[in-house]
This record gives structure tokens, C-alpha cells and sequence, in this order.
């Protein structure tokens, strides 16, 4: 096929040197504990540029108040993508299993 393509059968084995580089990021995360089973949590993740062809991460601050206790969660959260777009959503944990999104709004 490289033959019929380029006129060389080898010509498709050559690189061009291109190389990708994954994602990077800083990501924080706070949790603090309200009153009994009741915690506040906050995550900023913050796209960091290293590689000249990377691909590139989404901005996120998020935010969520959750209440567990043992073998259950429930939780609402407040997401905000690229410092423009506000999502809000939510997830209830029994035990392992954990159903949630973090943008409830469509299913509303």
C-alpha cells in the first residue's frame, strides 16, 4: 500500500518526529468536617502546559457537601468548567456503588 500511496514502499515507515504529551495538572483538594457525618469538600484542578503538543486538561473548581454514614452517602455538588460554564449535580453512595453526575440539570 505505501508503494501505491507514496511510490515507496518504505515511505509510510518514517517518523516525522512528532511526539504528544499527556495531560497536566495541579489538583487540590480540601475536605472539612462540619458537624458529625456532615463534610465540605473543594477540588481545583488547573490545567498546567508542560509539553509543547499536550493535550490539554479542563479547568474544574468544584464543590460539594456531603453526608455519610455507614454504608450510605448522599451529596450535592456545584462544578464550575473552564471559569465559565456552572454545572450542578449530585450522587448517592451505598456501600461500594456510587450513582451520581456532576451535571444533573438535563436530567431535571
Amino acid at each position: 500500500m505505501s508503494k501505491e500511496v507514496y511510490g515507496d514502499e518504505t515511505k509510510s515507515k518514517t517518523g516525522n518526529n512528532f511526539s504528544i504529551g499527556l495531560p497536566t495538572s495541579l489538583h487540590l483538594n480540601l475536605s472539612k468536617k462540619i458537624i458529625e457525618n456532615h463534610y465540605l469538600n473543594f477540588n481545583w484542578m488547573q490545567r498546567i502546559p508542560v509539553f509543547e503538543n499536550s493535550l490539554k486538561r479542563i479547568n474544574v473548581l468544584q464543590t460539594s457537601y456531603t453526608i455519610q454514614k455507614n454504608g450510605f452517602g448522599i451529596g450535592p455538588s456545584l462544578s464550575i468548567y473552564d471559569f465559565e460554564n456552572i454545572t450542578f449535580g449530585g450522587y448517592v453512595r451505598i456501600g461500594p456503588l456510587i450513582l451520581g453526575s456532576d451535571n444533573a440539570i438535563p436530567i431535571v
